[in-house]
């Protein structure tokens, strides 16, 4: 219904299409605001997080600062001093040893116990034993695999976050005690308590309710002051920030955190503390203002959409009624209805176009008026010129029927010059031959000349060009050749004879003649052949293929030609075979040619062709094969000789 209404009412179309218009600028500017508050609250919350990271960061060095400096300060005090090196160097149990621990144990313990900085402090002698501790469970026990009991190599050392013997995490801050003779008598230590660690990091980061900061190791764990881990979380945690950070990369992207939600995180790898520092806030919490923002711009521009849209409707009343009277006059004018149309009269630019339609209307009768005048004069000038087309045509079909009977008779006429059979016996030497023109007229040809006493000459041509003319050369050459050939004249003489007495003519015709001329004298076997441009015969002797190397201008080249002769002794199944360059230009449907190297592939195959089919037809038929319904380009012709 909607669709309908709109296909017929210029006014629905307009207002459709003025929402659409309207709908997507709000949608677009909806869009653009949420990308570009987007954008604007992404590099806050990065600023906001990068600064609260380093904010903690610098927090946390100087809460490890502090504690660093108080260890240094106990190791300096003389009572400590003092009393640590009675400890250390008594052998025995002694009063002066046991006055000593009271000492330490009574000023050591007040520490713990009112300052909450240190959970445990201890004393160990040179070989790692501890011989004083604020707990005494661990009196008496051996460190030997933490970094600080070499603490005389290092100075003051900080053993940062490692599992004690309960997998609880601990940092121990170490100092040497040194005697006068500034050797190392004792370590003091001290494990410090990490609450103030969780109190730096539960810190909100002012990003909102997803915000959090928190530490990872360098076996990817979370650190507290009272775990590795947290309930309900795997051991393992895993993200793309802590993935870089382990990477020694400090920086901010948005990924998925440990728990697989999207945020926007800052990563800082504590060098030194070989801790991970992260601060996320959810993706979804970070960038809801702006969400917020496009919705409330897209809800005033519908209203604003709405709004205008009831002024375009107004104006479109005013528009569609004159616009609707002149569809009418223009729909009576496309039925042929020329007469004057009944139309309002108005002074803008709808009235101008009033007017010129009424014009138009005017001249468009005058016109037809006109038109239907020389409708009539040129249908009458057409009658007579189509009479007279019929006649041409007539005619034209009689002269091309009585020209293709001519070609047809001359087709018959060539054919029968080609002999199919030698003239002479076939146990002189076998021959057969066949030639298949391009065309219904060809310029290649055979011939067989019995010269006696054992002696026959056969031939096989070439004209250059296609069609009547070749054909009407074919003949003068064939028969020349013929005529000259039983004077007994040699291969070559008879071509030089040839390009002599044909030069001139080939020459006016702008034509050659490529001819191959070969005499077989039975009583020597010999077989003499001079070649005048065709392709080079093929010997097949014994199953093996080779070419017949001779070869000479084809006949109108120059008058100055001379030729050459090949003989060759024929042994008995001995084969030569003459072909024209059309076998060798064969095409098949891919428009590939034959070539010389696959048509010397198929003869090599002679000893496996049937018996019962004469060599030259079953070449031919591999031929057509390879063209399958391709059209010769070149006449082909082939002539087989077997000894």
């Amino acid at each position: 219904m909607v669709r309908r209404l709109i296909k017929r009412s210029l006014v629905a179309r307009l207002v459709a299409m003025f929402c659409l218009v309207a709908t997507l600028a709000v949608s677009l500017l909806g869009l653009t605001a949420y990308w570009l508050g987007r954008r604007v609250i992404e590099q806050s919350v990065i600023e906001r997080l990068s600064i609260a990271t380093s904010l903690k960061e610098q927090e946390i060095e100087r809460w490890v600062d502090d504690q660093r400096k108080e260890v240094q300060l106990l190791a300096g005090l003389p009572l400590v001093r003092s009393n640590a090196s009675m400890l250390a160097n008594a052998k025995l149990v002694s009063p002066e040893a046991n006055s000593a621990y009271d000492t330490l144990s009574t000023y050591l313990r007040s520490i713990v116990k009112n300052q909450t900085k240190f959970d445990e402090i201890f004393v160990l002698n040179q070989v790692g034993r501890v011989i004083f501790s604020t707990d005494p469970l661990h009196e008496g026990t051996i460190i030997t695999d933490l970094q600080y009991t070499n603490v005389a190599q290092f100075g003051l050392y900080i053993e940062n976050i490692y599992p004690n013997d309960a997998d609880i995490p601990t940092m121990t801050i170490a100092s040497p005690l040194f005697d006068r003779d500034n050797n190392v008598y004792a370590i003091l230590a001290a494990n410090v308590n990490l609450s103030r660690l969780d109190d730096i990091l539960v810190q909100r980061v002012g990003l909102g309710r997803s915000s959090e900061t928190y530490l990872v190791d360098s076996k990817q764990r979370f650190v507290s002051s009272k775990r590795f881990g947290r309930p309900g979380m795997p051991i393992v945690v895993d993200s793309y920030g802590i993935q870089q950070a382990l990477a020694r990369q400090n920086g901010v992207a948005k990924y998925q955190n440990y728990a697989g939600e999207a945020v926007v995180g800052v990563y800082h790898w504590l060098e030194g503390r070989d801790l991970i520092l992260l601060s996320e806030v959810s993706q979804a919490e970070a960038f809801a203002p702006a969400r917020e923002l496009s919705i409330v711009i897209f809800t005033i521009g519908l209203v604003l959409e709405g709004l205008a849209l009831l002024a375009v409707f107004a104006l479109m009343r005013q528009v569609v009624v004159p616009v609707a009277q002149l569809t009418e006059a223009a729909v009576q004018v496309a039925e042929g209805n020329l007469q004057q149309a009944d139309l309002p009269a108005r002074d803008d630019e709808l009235g101008l176009l009033i007017r010129s339609f009424t014009r138009m209307t005017k001249q468009l009768r005058s016109n037809r008026e006109q038109l239907e005048d020389q409708v009539a004069l040129r249908t009458n000038e057409l009658r007579l010129a189509y009479q007279q087309l019929v006649q041409l045509t007539d005619q034209l079909q009689e002269k091309n029927d009585y020209l293709q009977q001519g070609l047809k008779l001359a087709h018959d006429i060539q054919i029968g010059l080609l002999s199919q059979l030698p003239p002479w016996n076939p146990d002189v030497l076998r021959a057969n031959a066949y030639s298949l023109p391009s065309a219904e007229v060809g310029g290649d040809f055979y011939s067989f000349v019995d010269l006696g006493n054992g002696r026959v000459g056969m031939a096989i041509g070439d004209i250059s060009g296609k069609g009547v003319g070749a054909a009407l050369m074919m003949a003068l050459v064939s028969s020349t050749l013929e005529e000259r050939a039983r004077e007994g004249s040699s291969p070559a003489v008879l071509l030089q004879t040839l390009n002599t007495l044909l030069l001139e003519r080939l020459k006016a015709n702008r034509m050659n003649a490529a001819v191959m001329y070969a005499i077989y004298d039975q009583v020597s076997s010999t077989l003499h052949i001079a070649n005048a441009g065709m392709v080079m015969p093929y010997l097949l002797r014994a199953g093996n293929l080779t070419e017949i190397e001779v070869v000479g201008l084809p006949i109108g080249s120059r008058h100055d030609v001379r030729y050459q002769e090949a003989s060759i002794q024929l042994k008995p199944d001995d084969h030569v075979v003459f072909v024209s360059d059309g076998v060798v230009e064969a095409r098949n449907p891919a428009n590939q040619m034959l070539g010389f190297e696959l048509f010397a592939t198929m003869l090599a195959g002679y000893r496996h062709w049937p018996a019962i089919e004469p060599y030259h037809e079953h070449l031919f038929k591999q031929i057509s094969n390879f063209m399958a319904e391709c059209p010769p380009a070149d006449d082909i012709t082939i002539l087989w000789l077997q000894k």
